[in-house]
């Protein structure tokens, strides 16, 4: 799932600011650090303290803040050039994703970018003892469609195409769930394609 997502954001993040929203284990700040050039402004923020705590040591993020990503536009008046949010909205309830959404975009000045799992995956374990994150609702691409956000799926797993091809005739021939997708959305709030 990271190739499609890199693909959106622009090669060249020199100088721009960039809010990425449930940072987790870092993993997207990494990524813009090491496969685009610049050196961009990137500020991460974190429900869950063992992540902050584990992040601060690592200085890939220019600031970080352990903060529910509710919250965070309420107590902030800066903007973003670049907003990221991979994984977050299938951990809150649906109307406050909506909400967050809303708001993420009054800080964005040009992309918004949000991955969730595509349906309902529902699942109430917490991984890394983090209670946040157990999933609470699920999102379709049309919902997100809906709101201005262009859509794309991508498999969950990658597969080679015959594998691929075998296992959509199992699903079929067995009535099995289809196999899990992300959804990409994505929104240029300054008006580009």
């Amino acid at each position: 799932m990271n190739k499609p997502v890199l693909e959106i954001i622009p090669d060249n993040l020199d100088g721009l600011k960039i809010l990425d929203v449930g940072f987790g284990y870092g993993e997207w700040g990494l990524m813009l650090r090491t496969r685009k050039n610049g050196n961009p402004h990137i500020v991460g923020i974190d429900i869950f303290k063992p992540y902050y705590d584990k992040q601060k040591p690592l200085r890939i993020y220019n600031e970080i803040h352990n903060i529910n990503a509710l919250d965070y536009p309420k107590n902030v008046k800066e903007t973003f050039d670049i907003i990221l949010m991979s994984e977050v909205l299938e951990h809150i309830e649906k109307k406050d994703g909506y909400q967050l959404l809303e708001k993420l975009e009054t800080l964005c000045t040009s992309l918004l970018i949000v991955t969730t799992p595509r349906g309902e995956t529902f699942h109430g374990t917490a991984v890394d003892e983090n209670i946040h994150n157990c999933h609470i609702s699920g999102w379709e691409p049309l919902e997100l469609q809906e709101l201005g956000f262009n859509t794309q799926s991508v498999d969950k797993t990658p597969m080679p195409k015959t594998l691929k091809m075998v296992d959509k005739i199992r699903r079929f021939l067995f009535a099995l769930p289809r196999h899990p997708q992300q959804i990409i959305a994505w929104k240029h709030i300054d008006g580009q394609p």
